[in-house]
């Protein structure tokens, strides 16, 4: 049995247990009315803020989870809904910010940079994007790429300022990246 905080503190970074469970009915309702976040992957956020605030967290060691898979689901499907994820990395860190120490935002920053240059890859893999939605996932990009430039203190790695110098760099480096891999 843990406290919340240590719970949520096991994946913050990473999902090291499944956050799927019974939680207090009022603790939930709380939770969703406080933050509501609307993005594809929501429940990210929304799994890290029901453990932090759970008095005590226990586990189980039989559980079974049956998990649906169906190709027209949002998550399987290009649309500009793929680039939410970067919005919840937002509130993440600064929900790591608000509860946790220094570290633990660095480690947040440095997976965030590598989800974006990940999307942004696939991204500029795919065609199929209609002109509007090209524009709004720019926009996602450019917004994220600020986010971060404002967090560069907790980025201390050579690869990271490399990346973060400079929108152009950022491009350019994630296009020469996916031209070596052809």
């Amino acid at each position: 049995v843990l406290s919340g905080p240590e719970a949520c503190r096991m994946v913050m970074t990473q999902w090291t247990f499944g956050a799927i469970g019974s939680y207090c009915r009022e603790l939930f309702i709380n939770i969703i009315k406080k933050n509501p976040y609307y993005y594809m992957n929501s429940d990210e956020m929304t799994s890290r803020l029901l453990l932090y605030h759970a008095r005590k967290v226990a586990f189980s060691r039989k559980s079974e989870y049956l998990y649906y898979w169906s190709n027209t689901s949002i998550t399987h499907k290009r649309s500009v809904k793929l680039f939410d994820p970067l919005y919840t990395d937002t509130h993440l860190i600064f929900f790591a910010e608000a509860y946790y120490d220094k570290k633990m935002v660095q480690k947040m920053c440095s997976k965030m940079l590598s989800h974006m240059i990940c999307l942004y890859k696939d991204y500029n893999a795919e065609s199929r994007y209609t002109a509007e939605e090209q524009k709004r996932i720019d926009e996602i990009f450019r917004e994220t790429y600020s986010f971060l430039q404002s967090k560069k203190q907790y980025l201390h790695s050579m690869k990271s300022w490399f990346y973060l110098s400079n929108w152009y760099v950022f491009v350019f480096v994630c296009r020469a990246m996916m031209l070596s891999k052809k």
